[in-house]
């Protein structure tokens, strides 16, 4: 049959009798990391004038086509209607005589659509944020009340920073958490769909509606430096007079001119009136030189008051009217250092952070060591003064910048190894369909060609690039470790010893955990998921920091959230503003390592490489079979007495017998519910316990409860012994049972809310 073949919309020349032949498949499993597209033979294009015409002149002198650069979009059709292609991608050369093409379509789309992007560039405004205490609890209310719109979650984790007292004992009997030291994490599923959206493409897939992978997050990637960074000066003067009112003092800094000044207006030039709320500190530096009566040197101390013009300039009790409206820190210390300052000596001091809101003032008081002595101060010639009020602004954090070094396509490729996918292109729309192993090699949906076997070409027994030991790796800290990684195991010693089939992008949190979020009777561990390496100083100068925290980059770990149901202090070193919570949410790495991943969705593979059979086969395909090519339906072929996964079709021509590779899978049929045991009705009772009620049809006959997060990977849970049967505490999420007994019940499946 005749071929029509249209290139951009516009229908191509073709020789009479042209033949194109066409390579079908999708991914490869004896190579996880490779997603492969379809594709034609390289086929000759007569240089007509109507072809010339659609190639914009390409070849002839002078031109400037730019066919050869662009995708060309290309459809392939029979002349009674049967499409082989539908909008695939034609790549142009000049063949001399005629011009050479190739079509790609399948998984192409998509592949170049993200070729050579990075993370970033999906336009991530949505999670930009400043860290602070408040955006820290509510992602966490986010979370409780509305999970599936939650973009980023900050999870309850040792980050190998300062953590706070994050440990319950009779001395600290509400865990104390610096939020300095979190970082937030993205969501997964959001992330993903944002990929697909972005790209108009549609991803669908039973896996991705399990609990696994919504509650499943990746890492901010950089450790944040804790403080410094983003102090911002809103005053800052040299250029100080000195009056007061009362006998003792205090004495009240009035500046004269500032270089820098973002002041609201202010009363007098003494009392620093700030604009927004938020938090601050004050730093001091200078020399004074402070007297008793006229002859005799003082010592000074430097106060800072708040709000302090309400005081009544003719009071003179200093006790109650000034020291009643100063800040009092512990010890009277300015972060570490005494806000006494001796007679004529330099000093520089900051105060610790403070919280100011829209329009309240702060100022900057002398006076005399003790409230009640008498104290005066010299000329203001001599004394010197620098006041700079300084605005902490939280940090910002902003994954678009976070993640330009992370590709689309590596990011995609986690995602799919994590879960055993295979990926399925819809010709006719742009949806992408996902499967696990289990769905793909245990599907109901079976094709007999045993009518269309022509003979077998080949066995083989080795299957792709395997070893006897292929390992999943993750990337770690500490390169030596390997506690997260596993490998599948292939029992033929004619292949090498071993091979790393995935390297992941993604780091293993530490081999040794903490104790976090625990008490002095139970115990709780978390993993270590280090952002920062720790510096233990060893004798420390008195003004110097025991452990110094080094912010590291480039860590990106996968983790799950879990809530945490008991008050907790939330609070910052570098902003304060300490807040009691009773609803968090904590790490937890529950099926994240590759032994669990490999036990949850590799077995199918496992039980095709433990004894390989490889068939090449020619097969009589007429054109509807490959116009309407299902990949995720498994083949049976009666003269191989088998059943197979259509690897690949290999240079198909209508009327010829096509070269097939089938890859034999260990397949039954599929389980059908017994009669013995019926689930009727499930319900979530007391504390997170689930109540199942059934029929028992045939008595004396004992039923083993199963449990699954994902309706593929089966647990055994216990024996049922009564009627209703109560689960233990389980911790939130989705999950699936059914009662073993000589097959299998029905599955009743529920969610167990955080």
């Amino acid at each position: 049959m005749s071929l029509l073949l249209y290139i951009n919309g516009q229908l191509a020349d073709l020789d009479a009798g042209q033949t194109i032949a066409q390579t079908k498949q999708v991914n490869d499993l004896n190579s996880l990391d490779n997603r492969q597209a379809s594709y034609t033979n390289k086929f000759k294009l007569p240089k007509t004038a109507t072809n010339v015409k659609i190639m914009d002149y390409l070849t002839v002198t002078g031109n400037s086509s730019n066919i050869p650069y662009q995708k060309n979009e290309c459809s392939l059709f029979n002349s009674t209607g049967e499409c082989f292609v539908y909008k695939g991608w034609a790549v142009i050369t000049d063949g001399g005589a005629d011009y050479d093409a190739v079509i790609y379509d399948g998984i192409i789309d998509l592949y170049k659509a993200i070729e050579n992007k990075n993370l970033a560039s999906l336009v991530l405004d949505e999670l930009t944020h400043e860290k602070t205490i408040s955006m820290v609890r509510s992602t966490w209310l986010n979370y409780l009340t509305n999970p599936e719109e939650t973009k980023f979650l900050y999870i309850l984790a040792d980050y190998n920073g300062n953590t706070g007292l994050t440990n319950i004992t009779e001395d600290n009997p509400v865990p104390q958490v610096n939020i300095d030291y979190l970082v937030p994490s993205v969501n997964v599923k959001w992330l993903w769909d944002k990929i697909f959206s972005t790209h108009n493409f549609t991803a669908t897939g039973s896996v991705f509606n399990t609990q696994s992978f919504k509650n499943l997050w990746m890492t901010f990637p950089k450790a944040q430096s804790v403080q410094g960074n983003n102090d911002h000066t809103i005053f800052h003067s040299t250029n100080f007079n000195f009056f007061t009112t009362t006998y003792n003092g205090p004495y009240r800094a009035q500046f004269i001119t500032a270089d820098v000044n973002e002041l609201s207006q202010n009363q007098n030039n003494i009392y620093f009136k700030v604009v927004d709320a938020g938090t601050y500190k004050i730093q001091v530096q200078g020399k004074l030189f402070g007297r008793r009566f006229e002859d005799q040197e003082k010592s000074s101390r430097i106060r800072i008051a708040k709000n302090a013009e309400a005081w009544n300039n003719s009071q003179t009790t200093y006790n109650v009217n000034v020291k009643s409206m100063f800040y009092q820190y512990p010890d009277q210390y300015f972060n570490g250092q005494a806000d006494a300052v001796p007679f004529a000596e330099d000093f520089d001091h900051t105060t610790q952070i403070f919280q100011l809101q829209a329009l309240e003032t702060v100022s900057v008081f002398i006076s005399g060591i003790y409230e009640d002595e008498a104290y005066t101060l010299l000329s203001s010639d001599e004394n010197q003064l620098e006041v700079s009020l300084i605005r902490v602004d939280p940090n910002v954090l902003d994954f678009g910048k976070a993640f330009t070094d992370f590709s689309i396509k590596d990011f995609l490729n986690e995602v799919v190894h994590r879960f055993g996918l295979t990926m399925f292109t819809n010709k006719y729309n742009k949806e992408c369909e996902f499967l696990t192993l289990q769905e793909q090699l245990q599907t109901p949906y079976v094709l007999n060609w045993s009518s269309k076997f022509d003979k077998k070409i080949s066995e083989n027994y080795i299957y792709g690039n395997y070893a006897q030991n292929n390992w999943f790796r993750y990337n770690y800290n500490d390169k030596e470790s390997t506690h997260n990684d596993n490998y599948l195991t292939v029992n033929n010693v004619n292949l090498p010893d071993s091979k790393d089939i995935i390297k992941s992008k993604i780091y293993s949190p530490e081999r040794i955990k903490s104790t976090y979020l625990g008490n002095t009777t139970a115990q709780q561990n978390t993993n270590v998921y280090k952002l920062w390496d720790k510096e233990v100083i060893e004798n420390p100068e008195p003004d110097e920091a025991p452990v110094k925290y080094k912010p590291l980059d480039k860590r990106y770990y996968f983790m799950r959230a879990q809530s945490y149901l008991a008050p907790i202090n939330v609070y910052s070193e570098t902003l304060g503003q300490p807040q009691l919570t009773g609803i968090s949410f904590r790490e937890n790495y529950n099926n994240l390592s590759f032994n669990d991943i490999h036990n949850d969705y590799y077995g199918p593979l496992q039980d095709i490489l433990k004894e390989a059979l490889i068939v090449k086969a020619q097969l009589w395909l007429n054109e509807a079979d490959v116009a309407g090519l299902d990949f995720k339906k498994l083949v049976y072929i009666e003269q191989l007495s088998n059943y197979f996964i259509l690897n690949k079709v290999d240079g198909y021509i209508p009327g010829k017998s096509t070269k097939c590779e089938l890859v034999r899978v260990q397949y039954t049929l599929p389980d059908t519910p017994n009669s013995n045991f019926i689930l009727n009705s499930i319900n979530i009772t007391g504390i997170n316990q689930i109540s199942l009620n059934y029929t028992q049809n045939i008595t004396g006959i004992a039923g083993m409860l199963q449990i699954s997060t994902n309706n593929i990977s089966w647990t055994n849970f216990g024996y049922i012994t009564i009627n209703p049967y109560t689960t233990y505490t389980m911790q939130p999420g989705s999950y699936y049972f059914r009662i073993s007994c000589l097959g299998y019940s029905n599955v009743l499946s529920i969610n167990i809310p955080s």
